[in-house]
């Protein structure tokens, strides 16, 4: 069926992302980790409120290693979505009940945490500013 498809899609590309993060080959992992993102989003929905905490602690943990692969990837400067993919998975696994949570849940949100501390990531004061744009004079936009 199409949602167990989806499942072994989500968990293979995971695996083969990891992989690909040890290994150094951040645009590999990307796409895989990426497509496996896309997978869990589409068995679990976009309603964030309505996710069980199984689906939480995968979505969490692709966001969590797509932060990894951005702050990793010296390719990669604004480390902005490093930081975009490290709070979205904080914010998931803040979304759980503490006496709901699983230890694995708990272990994960303090990892995150701790990322969230790493030099490097762009903080909202540390946006670069596009430059202004002013039209030519006479002109008539």
């Amino acid at each position: 069926s199409d949602v167990e498809r989806l499942r072994k899609d989500a968990k293979s590309r995971y695996n083969i992302g990891l992989i690909y993060l040890k290994t150094g080959d951040y645009h590999k992992a990307q796409e895989n980790l990426e497509h496996s993102l896309y997978c869990h989003i589409q068995l679990a929905g976009h309603e964030t409120s309505l996710y069980d905490n199984q689906s939480i602690l995968r979505i969490a943990a692709v966001r969590e290693k797509l932060g990894d692969c951005y702050y990793a990837n010296t390719a990669v400067v604004d480390k902005c979505l490093a930081l975009d993919h490290y709070e979205e998975a904080k914010r998931l696994l803040k979304g759980v009940h503490e006496e709901d949570a699983e230890e694995e849940l708990l272990e994960m949100l303090e990892r995150v945490e701790d990322k969230l501390g790493q030099e490097g990531l762009c903080r909202g004061e540390e946006l670069r500013r596009l430059p202004s744009v002013h039209p030519l004079p006479g002109s008539r936009y």
